[in-house]
């Protein structure tokens, strides 16, 4: 897929990870494409043009097992999560990124023609479903509906979805044969072609952060001063404020994304009359009924105990 589309892909991301800054996401959904971009520079990898391009079935992607192979976006995602996660105790941004980085691989193989290996030096059986070259505008059409139902989940602005359907509609020459556009040029110059793709990505980071700044209203609200705070609010909200509850059923099983989960806190409210008295587990499973065994841990004890720096009690006999 292109710049555009990928970049869509974040604003999903984000709808699971909000508390997660967009600019990480979209760093971690183009990782591989940067790469890409690099090892062509540099003489690794390398991509062809037909002796005339008239769209992108007349461009090749001849060899890039480094920065797109199965083992390589695998690999990326589970040594970003590792470092993020294990190194700097952050998971939801390690887990988003991690997302980000492999769903790069997914969606080029929808696209792509078969020059996606399984990892460098495994040339068989190259994986793509090859709508770019056997049915470019089949894939033009599944690109710019993918954008439009990324911004309809993330419930983007409508300046959002303007640039995604423009940023598409920019691609479609190159999805067409029929429609003269600027890649005839593009002819015996595949390093054009991978700087047009490393603006792309470099514009479509600066607009959608623009378009869909996190904090923009604290941002627009500020102008010309100099602020005493180091982090955002929705950073400082998603590193210092816990939030609690005892009867909600559709909270906890709905926003768990929404809310990082290790700051929510469970607690039955005795000995107020709302309080849970007499059903607790009954309520514990109803309202965690989905949650895996690592947020029930946190939620119920393991947040409460490093709050209020309580010390893990022993394990108990069998």
């Amino acid at each position: 897929m292109f710049a555009v589309d990928h970049a869509a892909t974040a604003l999903l991301i984000k709808r699971r990870f909000p508390s997660v800054s967009l600019t990480p996401l979209l760093l971690s959904v183009q990782a591989m494409e940067l790469v890409w971009v690099g090892l062509n520079y540099l003489g690794i990898e390398r991509t062809t043009t037909e002796a005339s391009v008239r769209s992108v079935s007349d461009i090749h992607l001849a060899y890039m097992p480094f920065s797109h192979s199965v083992a390589t976006a695998a690999g990326g995602a589970l040594l970003a999560w590792l470092l993020v996660e294990k190194g700097l105790g952050r998971p939801a941004i390690a887990r988003a990124i991690g997302i980000g980085i492999f769903s790069h691989l997914v969606l080029d193989v929808l696209t792509h023609a078969q020059d996606i290996v399984l990892w460098p030096g495994r040339t068989l059986p190259p994986l793509g479903l090859g709508l770019y070259d056997r049915a470019p505008m089949w894939g033009f059409a599944l690109e710019i509906a993918y954008g439009v139902v990324c911004w309809s989940v993330y419930r983007g602005s409508r300046s959002l979805l303007a640039m995604i359907i423009l940023g598409n509609l920019a691609n479609v020459t190159l999805f067409s044969a029929a429609i003269p556009g600027p890649e005839q040029y593009l002819a015996g110059h595949p390093l054009m072609l991978v700087t047009l793709i490393a603006v792309q990505i470099v514009v479509t980071l600066v607009l959608i952060n623009v378009l869909e700044a996190a904090d923009h209203s604290y941002l627009e609200g500020r102008p010309g001063r100099v602020s005493e705070w180091e982090l955002l609010p929705s950073e400082y909200f998603a590193r210092q404020v816990y939030t609690t509850y005892w009867f909600e059923s559709v909270a906890p099983t709905k926003l768990l994304g929404a809310i990082p989960v290790d700051r929510i806190l469970f607690e039955t409210d005795f000995p107020h009359p709302t309080c849970l008295y007499g059903n607790v587990h009954e309520k514990i499973e109803t309202s965690l009924a989905g949650a895996t065994e690592e947020q029930r841990r946190r939620i119920l004890w393991e947040n409460a105990a490093e709050l209020y720096r309580v010390e893990r009690p022993p394990e108990a006999s069998p």
